[in-house]
């Protein structure tokens, strides 16, 4: 994969101190960074390294299957919309994607 998020430890040339933080980086070039000691990989807080602004937000699941609905959630919004612009053919399209969304969860 050409995108990681690894928790990477760093040492502080000053003090010698060792803390960890999260690495979004592209073919093993960090381009965002959150420093914590947290095991997950945090929503906020992340800083600008070699990336572009604004910097991204990150969207943490507990599980597989909420990946899925939040995509169905959004595709079904995006539907309502396009319905309300009477755009009927960006409505099918946002809502079967939804549903192909919510197919994909018999997979997960």
């Amino acid at each position: 994969a050409d995108f990681k998020i690894p928790r990477e430890p760093h040492t502080n040339p000053k003090t010698g101190a060792k803390k960890h933080g999260w690495l979004l980086g592209y073919q093993k070039s960090p381009l965002y960074g959150a420093p914590t000691e947290s095991l997950t990989v945090p929503s906020t807080g992340w800083k600008k390294f070699g990336g572009e602004v604004p910097v991204p937000e990150v969207a943490v699941h507990q599980w597989l299957v909420d990946i899925f609905f939040a995509r169905a959630d959004d595709a079904k919004a995006a539907g309502d919309t396009a319905m309300e612009r009477d755009d009927w053919n960006e409505a099918c399209r946002c809502f079967s994607e939804g549903v192909d969304a919510l197919k994909k969860i018999r997979g997960a």
